[in-house]
């Protein structure tokens, strides 16, 4: 049996977290269990076995931290409509609980989640390629809030400077054959 870190703690430390904070949201005075409220820990069980799976296997396979970290994140998002929780932001759309008609304005959240599932399963493959993906996505998905909350305003002003984009996916471009030239 091979010498393997404990992740015991981490996991300890990342559940008690989660429960601080529905608790500083308020969402555990008011829980009720319901099965209509809870199936989206079903999907964040899912993301914990398949995180259990990565970690405590002698072969991992690094898809595995992929969809782990999708399906956790995946979850406690679902969990932001279902336990209707009010989110400590000053945003005027989002000024009351969430609901599923806020759907319209937290979809770019499914791009942040995507972004960190390339950078985890990145950080256990050493594929930079990988990170630079998850980097983009999470990028993206900023720039998406900022339209999807109306606070786009300056990102319309500098649409004039759209060329650097061009100029920064070069980049991308050059430090990936750079990365996959060294052996």
């Amino acid at each position: 049996m091979r010498n393997r870190p404990s992740f015991l703690p981490a996991f300890i430390l990342m559940f008690a977290g989660l429960l601080f904070l529905l608790n500083d949201l308020g969402t555990l005075n008011s829980l009720e269990l319901r099965p209509e409220e809870m199936w989206p820990g079903l999907l964040v069980l899912i993301g914990v076995v398949l995180w259990a799976w990565f970690l405590f296997s002698d072969n991992p396979d690094n898809g595995l931290a992929f969809w782990g970290t999708l399906t956790v994140f995946l979850g406690l998002f679902m969990f932001l409509f279902t336990l209707n929780v009010e989110l400590p932001v000053s945003v005027q759309k989002l000024s009351e609980p969430i609901d599923w008609k806020h759907l319209v304005y937290l979809w770019p959240v499914g791009l942040l989640i995507l972004g960190l599932a390339f950078i985890a399963r990145a950080l256990f493959s050493g594929n930079l390629n990988m990170f630079l993906r998850g980097l983009v996505v999470i990028l993206l998905g900023v720039v998406a809030f900022f339209f999807t909350l109306g606070s786009a305003d300056w990102l319309l002003d500098m649409a004039q400077l759209w060329p650097l984009l061009l100029i920064l996916g070069g980049g991308v471009l050059l430090l990936q054959r750079m990365v996959q030239r060294i052996p």
